[in-house]
């Protein structure tokens, strides 16, 4: 009997192996085109916070005409900013750490220019799903980042030569200069800046503020957002576990709704 148990054991552990190696090449998806956001989404039954990607439109666009909206956990999906979004610089933009004849890349604010940009990704911040009777503010921090050398990343309005600017890296991060405050109930575009090509981790802390009628105090979540600057960045595949769990969390990100 001992022996049977231990062959189970062993078919068992082979078998859970056999599964962790054939996910092994399981990967985030690419966000190409289209309007899709960053967004926040209260579970009062679970009391937790949750950033997540929003696709109001479908992934991607995809549907007919547009649809299903979707969502994802961050680290389901990465976003593309291609070479059709870079420019060479006619003036010094210190907000990247670039000077007059460096690329940069850019998704812009505004939809149409995204779309004049080869289909790039037009990508928002979003709390529509927080009720402004449960929430007062929101503070969107960038508390994380990683890049390629020389690669620097910003979240402003304006033009590179004036920039309104929300977050930045090239002067290191801070709570007081790094955070965005999106608006209860409602959703708003900025610009995305890199200096460089590669991979790009951005880490946002978001923190919700409770009204005094929901009890006052705040609720937070921290996740990171990967980005792939030019058309020759590959995203690393992820290793077996984190390739399971990933596809876990991906069949879970399409049973998602709104509340």
């Amino acid at each position: 009997m001992r022996s049977l148990r231990n062959k189970f054991a062993s078919l068992l552990s082979f078998g859970v192996a056999v599964a962790l190696a054939s996910n092994a090449t399981a990967a985030p998806a690419e966000y190409f085109t289209g309007h899709g956001d960053i967004g926040l989404e209260y579970d009062a039954g679970g009391n937790s916070l949750e950033l997540h990607y929003h696709f109001e439109d479908g992934f991607n666009e995809t549907g007919m005409p547009f649809g299903p909206e979707m969502e994802f956990e961050p680290d389901e999906v990465y976003v593309r900013v291609s070479d059709a979004t870079s420019a060479v610089l006619p003036f010094d933009a210190p907000v990247l750490g670039s000077l007059t004849g460096d690329t940069v890349w850019i998704l812009p604010l505004s939809e149409a220019l995204a779309d004049a940009a080869g289909l790039a990704p037009h990508l928002g911040i979003a709390a529509e799903e927080l009720s402004p009777l449960t929430f007062s503010s929101i503070d969107l921090t960038l508390t994380g980042f990683s890049g390629p050398a020389g690669g620097e990343f910003a979240l402003y309005t304006g033009t590179l030569d004036a920039p309104t600017v929300s977050m930045q890296t090239s002067d290191g991060l801070s709570a007081l200069g790094d955070t965005y405050n999106p608006i209860v109930g409602d959703h708003d575009h900025e610009n995305w800046g890199f200096s460089a090509p590669g991979v790009y981790d951005l880490t946002f802390t978001a923190t919700a503020f409770f009204t005094a009628g929901a009890g006052g105090g705040s609720i937070s979540d921290e996740q990171t957002f990967t980005f792939a600057v030019g058309d020759a960045t590959a995203i690393p595949e992820p290793s077996s576990l984190l390739a399971l769990a990933s596809l876990g969390a991906f069949g879970a990100a399409h049973r998602r709704r709104r509340k």
